[in-house]
């Protein structure tokens, strides 16, 4: 009945709409639309070489933030707009990502999770064969590690990956005379891992560079 009469179920509609865009990373935000007009102006050359794909990875990233306790605001804000059901929405994806969050963690903390590639030259030149940054570490038959990448998970990935350096920010800061470097790297670990995706390579680059 819904379907022969759509134009009395907008609010259906809308949903639908609005759930078949997250699910492919297209939704419609109003960062990612001033963006796209900046591109399409003076910064058409900008975005071709550091970043010539916005929408998708903006919305993975976005997606991904939303999945980490600081999804809550998100979850507070709809709240006091009165949208009850986007607050619902986003508080259960907070606490999924939140609970992604602990159980990265420790699959970082017991080998089973690798994080960023390592900042000294030194720790690079151990890493085994076949490593591979975020990625789970799955023992194959004959007893070979098998890295699969956790980006293959979507948004999810991103408090995997925030959760793993977490851990690698823990373990640096490990007997340094300042505790509050631990306490920066931890901070910064979302920051770095959303640069770290290969959509965002290019600004990634840029960050480098400045």
């Amino acid at each position: 009945e819904i379907l022969g009469d759509l134009s009395a179920h907008p609010g259906i509609l809308d949903s639908a709409n609005s759930l078949a865009a997250r699910s492919v990373f297209q939704e419609e935000r109003a960062e990612v639309k001033k963006l796209l007009e900046l591109r399409e102006g003076k910064g058409r050359l900008f975005f071709d070489v550091f970043m010539p794909f916005v929408r998708t990875p903006y919305n993975v990233a976005a997606q991904g933030a939303g999945m980490t306790p600081a999804g809550y605001a998100g979850a507070i804000k709809a709240a006091l707009d009165g949208q009850s059901g986007e607050a619902i929405d986003r508080a259960v994806r907070a606490t999924a990502g939140t609970l992604a969050l602990y159980v990265g963690y420790n699959l970082a903390a017991t080998g089973q999770m690798t994080g960023a590639y390592p900042q000294e030259q030194g720790e690079r030149s151990t890493l085994p064969e076949g490593w591979k940054p975020y990625s789970l570490k799955v023992q194959q038959g004959d007893g070979t590690p098998l890295y699969v990448p956790v980006a293959s998970l979507g948004a999810l990935s991103v408090p995997l990956g925030v959760a793993a350096n977490l851990f690698d920010a823990q373990r640096w800061g490990a007997g340094r005379e300042d505790p509050m470097d631990a306490v920066y790297r931890a901070v910064g670990s979302v920051g770095k891992y959303m640069l770290d995706l290969s959509a965002l390579q290019g600004l990634s680059a840029v960050c480098k560079i400045l």
